[in-house]
């Protein structure tokens, strides 16, 4: 019984009435069982449980979760390149797993039954298998896969082509397989061009030790050859160049040279200098084409001059094809006059060449027939000229060496010498001088040219064939080559512009090609325009060198929740970028580190690092990219004691509901007083939330001191009991 001791005295009372309202009221007071406070008693029984309360309003929706584990066998990788609320695509790909087994993927297999117990077809290894699958039950359908295009642009045509295999019997009844990628329409059946390219270096057909047969099927199959500029061939190689089909052939003994195949009408059609044979029966002759195992007979007795046709020299071009037939009465017999016939030189004779280190050229005929090619046992030359090719062609062979630089100051000379394939006694030479550094070239010029005119040669016709060839030589322009152009590209980065350098000599730049450096080691060609000076003036001509074009590799960047600028577009360049420091920032957050993923869950790199190349998986264009987002970590700081609600005095011991979340890569541990009093210790994995029961402002962290600062703790503001 509560008494209120300013209602029960009044001011105007005496003291003999206050003191009897007093005691009134204290006897009340004990009358109705009050007094002192007693002793604490023991604590009573637990009550019954209470009704349920009443629902309570739905709380705030909570993080959410990490993607729990699957027993799938496939993993599922979302790929969001435009960086869009939603990922664009997933990629479908099978785990690995703990046990290491490699998985094969396994479509079509017909005698695959798992109602009955039967796995099937096991001793296949690739990594995708595709068989028949069923049509209709135990009917197969012949095709295997349909690389599907769909609707072509302005029509209604839906195209594809589907690959199939299909059994079939040979001309001998033997039967056989064959695998046929055929075009597949859609319902309109349209016929649309599909053309299949292949765009790799090489392309080979055959199966070693078996042989390869091709077909081409169809009355309007045809198989085309570009305009082909390989110089150096491999034996067996066709070609298309200069209007003519060229066929690599190897002569014994280590060269290979472009033939030209001989073009209808064979022989007076060809090329220039051939004959017509008729009629078409093998002719069976000598090195020298005179009759094997007989020899030509002349029948006034006399030496005969004649041209390459076989028709009597007057002195001028032989303008005719027609084979002359020689007589084979006995009266005086003669050999068929063996000659080597020098023309196009590169040089001026009588003037030289320069004293720094070039190339030069020579056109040269042997029995005046284009096709028998010297080789370097056949020719010698002083030791400052080194000889390269000895290539033929449809109306010449051409011998190509380099000359030395002559550092010296006085001019030096030399002879080239000729020897016949066919004789050793045979031989013609050509003079050659080099001017000496700071030199002019010596008045020898002249001399020795008549002296090379000498021929060795026992016939008459072959002494006064190669005087008029040595003195047309003389006046002949040279032939601006190859090799003169000595045509250089710089190695760079891919995508950049080409830079080259080449001796001008004269001839102007139609073209180059690629102008940008290309990825890997390609070739570039600079088609050049002779000038007047050379005896191929008005001409275009090809030349190539090879140059390697390193890749280029960029960093992107991604603020992730950040803002700011200061990186752009990313960093660009060669092999060994560096990850650059952030300049984003984030609000209550402080940056960690670089990831590949936003997740975090891919690899880290700090600023500074030096991402391999094999980590540029992405593309931007010409470059290889590397993809990084900003990792965060929450700021926090430390928790406070909160004191709980109801009577009493001092901190509160009422546990109260929790979170801990973890917003970093790394891992983070806290100590907690729980509903029982117990201090308990508890770590969160990175990107993991968990729940706790602890008594506010008993959480620090595992050290006893501050929270770890990638830790956000809230408190729910429920009751609980236990951890």
């Amino acid at each position: 019984m509560a008494i209120n001791i300013q209602e029960i005295l009044h001011p105007s009372d005496s003291s003999q009435i206050k003191w009897e309202k007093v005691n009134y009221n204290f006897d009340q007071i004990l009358a109705n069982g009050g007094g002192p406070i007693g002793q604490k008693g023991l604590k009573g029984n637990p009550g019954s449980v209470g009704q349920t309360g009443a629902k309570g309003q739905k709380g705030a929706q909570g993080l959410k979760g990490e993607t729990g584990t699957t027993t799938s066998r496939w993993e599922t990788i979302a790929i969001n390149p435009s960086n869009d609320v939603n990922p664009e695509y997933v990629i479908l790909k099978p785990k690995l797993e703990n046990d290491n087994y490699h998985p094969i993927i396994f479509l079509g297999d017909q005698t695959y039954d798992n109602v009955n117990g039967n796995n099937g077809q096991l001793d296949l290894r690739s990594t995708l298998v595709i068989g028949k699958h069923a049509q209709g039950g135990s009917n197969f359908s012949d095709e295997l896969v349909t690389f599907w295009h769909g609707q072509v642009s302005g029509t209604n045509d839906n195209v594809g082509i589907t690959l199939v295999s299909e059994e079939d019997v040979d001309n001998n009844g033997d039967p056989f397989v064959r695998y046929k990628l055929a075009e597949t329409f859609g319902p309109t059946n349209t016929a649309q061009t599909v053309e299949f390219s292949l765009g790799t270096d090489k392309f080979s057909i055959g199966n070693d030790g078996f042989g390869t047969d091709a077909y081409f099927i169809g009355a309007n199959s045809t198989f085309k050859l570009p305009e082909s500029i390989i110089g150096s061939p491999e034996a067996g190689m066709i070609r298309y160049y200069a209007n003519q089909f060229w066929g690599a052939v190897a002569d014994g003994i280590g060269n290979t040279t472009w033939t030209p195949f001989c073009m209808s009408p064979c022989g007076g059609g060809g090329f220039s200098g051939t004959i017509t044979l008729d009629p078409v029966d093998d002719i069976v002759v000598n090195y020298d084409g005179s009759l094997y195992g007989n020899s030509i007979e002349i029948t006034n007795g006399e030496d005969v001059e004649v041209d390459v046709n076989g028709d009597p020299w007057t002195g001028a071009v032989a303008t005719t094809t027609n084979a002359t037939s020689a007589t084979t009465n006995s009266t005086a017999a003669t050999t068929v006059a063996q000659t080597i016939e020098f023309d196009g030189l590169s040089w001026n004779p009588s003037s030289g060449v320069s004293s720094d280190a070039a190339s030069g050229s020579f056109l040269y005929l042997i029995d005046g027939v284009a096709g028998q090619l010297l080789n370097s046992s056949l020719v010698s030359a002083p030791s400052w000229l080194t000889f390269n090719t000895y290539s033929g062609g449809a109306n010449n062979n051409r011998a190509e060496f380099t000359v030395s630089e002559n550092t010296g100051t006085n001019q030096r000379t030399g002879t080239i010498t000729i020897t016949h394939p066919g004789n050793s006694n045979v031989t013609e030479n050509v003079g050659i001088i080099q001017v000496g550094a700071n030199a002019t070239t010596q008045a020898t010029a002249a001399t020795t040219q008549a002296t090379s005119a000498t021929t060795q040669a026992t016939a008459a016709t072959t002494q006064a064939t190669a005087a008029t060839t040595q003195a047309t030589a003389a006046t002949t322009l040279p032939e601006y080559t190859v090799g003169m152009a000595n045509l250089s590209v710089a190695n760079g980065l891919e995508g950049t512009s080409a830079q080259y350098t080449w001796a001008e000599n004269g001839p102007g730049v139609v073209t180059f090609n690629p102008s940008s450096l290309v990825e890997g080691t390609h070739t570039y060609s600079l088609v050049l325009n002779i000038p007047s000076g050379y005896s191929n003036a008005g001409e275009q001509l090809i030349v190539q060198d090879t140059a390697v074009g390193s890749p280029q590799y960029k960093i992107s960047y991604d603020a992730n929740g950040g803002t700011g600028s200061g990186i752009g577009s990313g960093n660009t360049g060669g092999a060994g970028l560096t990850v650059a420091n952030n300049p984003f920032t984030r609000t209550g957050y402080t940056f960690d580190v670089w990831n590949t993923s936003y997740m975090g869950t891919g690899t880290s790199y700090n600023p500074g690092a030096t991402p391999p190349t094999s980590a540029f998986t992405g593309s931007d264009g010409i470059y290889d990219e590397l993809q990084l987002y900003a990792r965060w970590s929450a700021n926090m700081t430390p928790a406070t004691t909160q004191s709980s609600s109801g009577s009493g005095s001092g901190s509160g011991t009422l546990a109260m509901n929790h979170t801990v979340q973890n917003s970093s890569y790394i891992s983070g541990s806290i100590m907690y007083r729980n509903g029982f009093g117990i201090m308990m210790t508890t770590t969160v994995s990175p990107y993991q939330t968990q729940y706790i029961c602890a008594v506010p402002g008993t959480i620090t962290g595992s050290s006893g001191t501050y929270v770890p600062p990638q830790l956000l703790i809230t408190n729910l503001s429920t009751l609980c009991s236990g951890n």
